[in-house]
């Protein structure tokens, strides 16, 4: 037990820093996207009225009348097009992560037999200081019906991946600016609403809590989040997740102390 919790400990040291390191490295994109993965949105269907400090847009309805957050029926397509295209490169991707007025559109890839091999790989097996999303088989189903399902992604200096994360998050501002998290399966479309955003311990959270088997292992973990003092941390009080609902945890380095952990949590509102 003592060399599995080393092996997990020296793994997310690992994590960190590789994001540390893309400064010397440079940044490798992956190969498929609408035109390049993960660049900044501009506009596509929603109506953009200002930029963001870092570029990115700011939304305030789609053109259809409905707020912001919310992937139109053309945009979904879009995500699930790009889908197919991913999974002709590798059946890994099984997912796409969309984060509504962010740069965050990109695969979420799954390895079958090496849970590490992400880390530092791009979707065409090519190493990549930028790695890909990825979640771990060990520890979650390709399918989101987890009680806690966590995607990891580094913290990229030049805002790729979960490069941004923290500074969408850590800001009460923009917190609830960018509530809405859509993941695009073959043959579904899940809506996640955010509900905290926290720098967090640098431990294995689906290994600390044993891949979450009971209700109140999902409520001990929400507890330690819900009464966290950390500088940075955001919680929507009347959106609270519980023991009861499918939790989304993006994971990353905490930028300024990388022997932390930066997380945003999300529940499933909607499965289409």
């Amino acid at each position: 037990m003592k060399n599995k919790s080393l092996v997990i400990g020296i793994v997310l040291a690992i994590l960190c820093i590789v994001c540390l390191a893309v400064g010397l490295y440079g940044p490798i994109k992956n190969k498929i996207s609408k035109s390049n993965p993960g660049e900044t949105v501009t506009g596509g269907d929603s109506a953009v009225t200002a930029t963001n400090p870092d570029g990115t847009p700011v939304y305030e309805t789609n053109p259809d009348g409905t707020p912001a957050g919310t992937l139109t029926p053309s945009e979904i397509k879009k995500e699930e097009k790009q889908l197919s295209e991913y999974r002709a490169v590798t059946n890994d991707v099984y997912a796409m992560i969309r984060i509504p007025g962010t740069n965050i559109d990109y695969p979420v890839a799954q390895n079958p037999e090496n849970d590490n091999l992400y880390l530092r790989h791009d979707v065409d097996g090519r190493f990549s200081p930028n790695g890909t999303l990825f979640t771990e088989h060990t520890y979650n189903s390709a399918d989101f019906s987890d009680r806690v399902t966590v995607i990891y992604g580094h913290n990229m200096t030049d805002g790729e991946m979960f490069g941004n994360l923290q500074e969408y998050y850590s800001d009460e501002a923009t917190f609830g600016r960018y509530g809405d998290i859509y993941i695009t399966t073959e043959g579904k479309t899940l809506h996640y609403k955010v509900f905290a955003a926290t720098p967090y311990v640098n431990t294995h959270i689906l290994y600390h809590y044993n891949k979450f088997p009971t209700d109140e292992s999902v409520d001990s973990f929400l507890n330690s989040v819900y009464s966290s003092r950390e500088f940075g941390i955001n919680i929507d009080e009347a959106n609270k997740a519980d023991s009861s609902d499918k939790i989304l945890v993006l994971s990353t380095c905490l930028k300024g102390n990388y022997s932390k952990r930066f997380i945003v949590l999300a529940k499933l509102e909607e499965n289409t």
